[in-house]
């Protein structure tokens, strides 16, 4: 995994922690907005954001393997930094394109130069990888929340 590195004691060990407590806060949280868009009517919608979920659980197990690989027989207690927000779905949606913006510029870039300093390679290319799947989910809300400020959500594109 680390080319030697211990991973205990590290940044990237911390960094994987809060990656991991990030991702599980955004998964539940897109089930929660799934919700409401189902009441709003918003059906498609729903079904993304259920499906980001399953992406953001995906995401969160590789970080939780890397740790459990890594930090054997190790507590660690991770402060939380959870933000509660919600409102009608236009409003989850700006939520969701300003979370998944944060971790794909600046969040996860930073995890993976740290662990490419610390020698933690495969981790860095996981933090890469997992930051062009959270681009995608930017560009997606963001191109959904225009169509629906448009009122064009449902229409074909022109």
């Amino acid at each position: 995994m680390n080319n030697g590195s211990n991973l205990r004691n590290s940044h990237t060990a911390d960094n994987l922690a809060r990656a991991f407590m990030l991702e599980t806060q955004a998964l539940t949280k897109y089930q929660f907005f799934a919700k409401i868009a189902k009441d709003e009517s918003y059906d498609a919608l729903e079904k993304i954001f259920l499906s980001v979920s399953n992406d953001e659980l995906g995401h969160a197990e590789i970080f939780y393997d890397f740790l459990l690989e890594g930090l054997t027989n190790t507590d660690m207690t991770v402060p939380s930094q959870l933000q509660i927000k919600s409102g009608n779905t236009p409003l989850n949606m700006q939520a969701t394109i300003e979370l998944e913006r944060f971790v794909s510029t600046v969040l996860y870039p930073e995890f993976a130069l740290e662990a490419e300093q610390e020698g933690f390679h495969q981790i860095a290319d996981s933090f890469h990888a997992i930051t062009a799947v959270e681009k995608r989910h930017d560009l997606q809300f963001s191109e959904l929340l225009e169509r629906q400020k448009k009122g064009m959500l449902y229409s074909l594109p022109t």
